[in-house]
């Protein structure tokens, strides 16, 4: 009898212990999760502002192709603080602003036609990431080409939800890149960023045409860095 009790105690006892060794692996694993959801979060979101810087480079170099391809100047043009781009040729363009001086009730009957609506075809960045700056180079073909249309055109999104051209008529544009026939582009600096604050810059080289995505910074560093680049080229 005394030896069944005192089994019995022991086993209790186990029984509480590892009770207790449960709870503290789960608080220590609720710690963990807690710790680690924020930096998951953040790696994501940068991940997400690489691939977006990527596909500005992938497009550049569509662009490019197309342009030596059609024998047509191709421009690319991007949503100021906006996540909306698109990428055209010169008379599409040119087109394009004709048909946005058309009378309002025509334009409203088109844009009540899902996939009938005048203007460019838009594509976007990832979730949350956006253009912030652009520090295009105006030499004298990109001036003659800036000649030829107004810098804000009225682009449409083809196909999208009426909320969506909504939104993409109210997108104030940026500075147009260009890509010519013999390869050679608009040097230009493309910045996209994330609300992180964190930028990664996309640089255009105009005689070559190639595009190269550089290192995730800090806005305020990028900041920084192109004043004291203009402040070197003033000297």
């Amino acid at each position: 009898m005394h030896g069944s009790s005192v089994r019995k105690r022991l086993i209790q006892r186990r029984v509480a212990f590892t009770l207790l060794e449960l709870m503290l692996v789960i608080a220590i694993m609720v710690a963990a999760v807690a710790i680690a959801l924020p930096v998951m979060r953040g790696a994501f979101e940068d991940q997400r502002l690489r691939k977006g810087a990527e596909i500005v480079q992938t497009e550049f170099a569509r662009a490019r192709n197309q342009a030596i391809k059609t024998g047509k100047v191709q421009v690319f043009q991007h949503g100021v603080f906006s996540d909306r781009f698109a990428t055209t040729e010169q008379s599409s363009l040119e087109d394009a602003l004709l048909s946005s001086t058309a009378d309002d009730n025509s334009s409203q009957a088109a844009y009540s036609q899902p996939g009938a609506a005048p203007g460019l075809p838009m594509r976007t960045l990832p979730e949350g990431v956006y253009f912030v700056g652009a520090d295009v180079r105006v030499d004298q073909r990109t001036s003659v080409e800036l000649s030829s249309f107004e810098m804000s055109p009225a682009m449409e999104d083809v196909g999208s939800t009426a909320a969506s051209r909504e939104a993409t008529r109210d997108v104030s544009w940026g500075m147009p890149i260009f890509f010519f026939p013999d390869g050679t582009t608009s040097t230009a600096t493309l910045t996209v960023a994330n609300d992180r604050q964190q930028a990664i810059e996309i640089t255009l080289r105009g005689l070559t045409g190639l595009a190269r995505v550089g290192n995730p910074q800090v806005i305020d560093a990028l900041n920084a860095a192109g004043r004291s680049a203009a402040a070197r080229a003033n000297r």
